[in-house]
């Protein structure tokens, strides 16, 4: 149910209530980034959620799919040199930072498009349900890593840690 001051809210940002609905957490915040990313065209913004947490900010806004490709790009370099692990990390990092907002912003305009024309008590469920977050998939995806991680590590596939090629030149 979308409150009268969230309807304020999606009025004064000039976006339709689709928007709240998708949204839901942290309102105010996105309409405002949204609102700048369109009057700069501008893909850019930060997000500091986006730069810490990465592909666990990407499964908690509920893009599950980009969450656990990027999930997957952060994990293969430790397994194939460590040393790349920590530069590309830090790169994917600040790339999720500057562009999570647009990703964010993509993925609801695409669903506001699909379903424009659907009846509108449909498409509310279908947006309270598909919108929002979800913190459960999240530790899912933590499970599967720490899971990930011991499976390796059982089979005695480690990978290579950095000083050890600082101190012994491998």
């Amino acid at each position: 149910m979308i409150r009268r001051e969230d309807q304020h809210m999606a009025d004064e940002s000039g976006f339709c209530q689709e928007y709240l609905l998708m949204i839901r957490k942290r309102r105010q915040y996105y309409l405002d980034i949204f609102r700048k990313m369109q009057e700069k065209k501008s893909v850019f913004s930060f997000n500091a959620a986006a730069l810490l947490f990465g592909p666990f900010w990407l499964i908690y806004r509920k893009m599950y799919l980009t969450g656990l490709l990027l999930l997957l790009l952060y994990a293969a370099p430790l397994y194939i040199h460590a040393l790349l692990f920590p530069v590309l990390a830090l790169l994917w990092s600040i790339m999720l930072g500057f562009l999570g907002n647009d990703f964010y912003w993509l993925k609801i305009r695409r669903v506001i498009r699909k379903f424009e024309s659907a009846e509108p008590a449909w498409k509310k469920g279908y947006m309270e349900i598909i919108g929002g977050t979800s913190v459960f998939p999240v530790i899912v995806a933590l499970l599967l890593c720490l899971f990930s991680v011991l499976t390796l590590a059982a089979r005695g596939i480690y990978p290579v840690a950095p000083y050890d090629f600082f101190w012994t030149g491998r």
